[in-house]
């Protein structure tokens, strides 16, 4: 199959697939034992305004990334409250729950996503103003498709 070059998108740029798990650290051990790794948490995961489904979010995640080529595999434990990540675990137990992509302006790029028809289940910003966007997709592709924006000091 060739590679072609896809249209300039919110979803052009994959940035990491991630998998929701009961027991982070075990999945750290089974992942690291095949030579995936290492896993360390993530330079920034500081979110001060997060909603699901447009209502305050105060939950609490466990977060591991390790790159493989150019981009990375995320491992996400619920710690506390409930968010996406604790439905998918409720409904489907553990596995893939989303691919993430990257955007350079992320209120931007969900205006342009909303626009495709999407609707948006949970949000994060930093005081930055970057952060991500989930969008319901599952039903239609399987999985829940996220947006991100990256810390604005690291883009320099």
């Amino acid at each position: 199959m060739e590679k072609r070059e896809a249209e300039k998108s919110p979803f052009s740029q994959l940035d990491h697939v991630t998998i929701a798990v009961k027991d982070i650290e075990r999945a750290v051990k089974f992942y690291s034992s095949l030579g995936i790794g290492p896993f360390v948490p993530p330079a920034r995961h500081d979110f001060v305004n997060k909603t699901l489904r447009d209502k305050p979010l105060t939950d609490k995640v466990i977060t591991r990334e390790a790159w493989i080529g150019p981009v990375f595999l995320q491992l996400v434990q619920q710690a506390e409250g409930e968010s996406l990540v604790s439905e998918f675990i409720d409904r489907r137990g553990e596995g893939v729950f989303h691919l993430g992509f990257v955007v350079d302006d992320i209120d931007k790029a969900e205006d342009e996503v909303v626009k495709m028809g999407l609707k948006v289940t949970q949000r994060g910003r930093r005081e930055d103003g970057s952060g991500y966007t989930f969008f319901e997709t599952e039903a239609l592709a399987g999985v829940t498709l996220e947006i991100k924006e990256e810390p604005r000091e690291r883009k320099a």
